[in-house]
């Protein structure tokens, strides 16, 4: 996906994070959006590079924009995907 202009590991990169995230799906809270997207942010945070670093970013950033009580609802979730 970045070969021509980056240094073409995005697709392994999002895979090793995707992987990161299936792993610690099952110890994670998925009651609570702010929960989930705070440890999915944690997830990110070891994948390294810059692809990581910045996904890391969006769902702690993501996460810290949601009420303790939020559900998973488009009410919800939806304005995280507008900060």
């Amino acid at each position: 996906l970045d070969g021509k202009v980056g240094d073409g590991d995005c697709g392994n990169t999002m895979k090793r994070g995707a992987e990161s995230v299936l792993e610690v799906l099952p110890k994670m809270s998925t009651q609570s959006p702010k929960k989930t997207f705070a440890a999915i942010g944690r997830a990110l945070n070891g994948l390294g590079g810059s692809s990581g670093v910045l996904l890391s970013v969006m769902f702690t950033t993501m996460a810290g924009s949601m009420s303790e009580d939020a559900k998973f609802t488009r009410e919800a979730i939806g304005p995280a995907f507008v900060e």
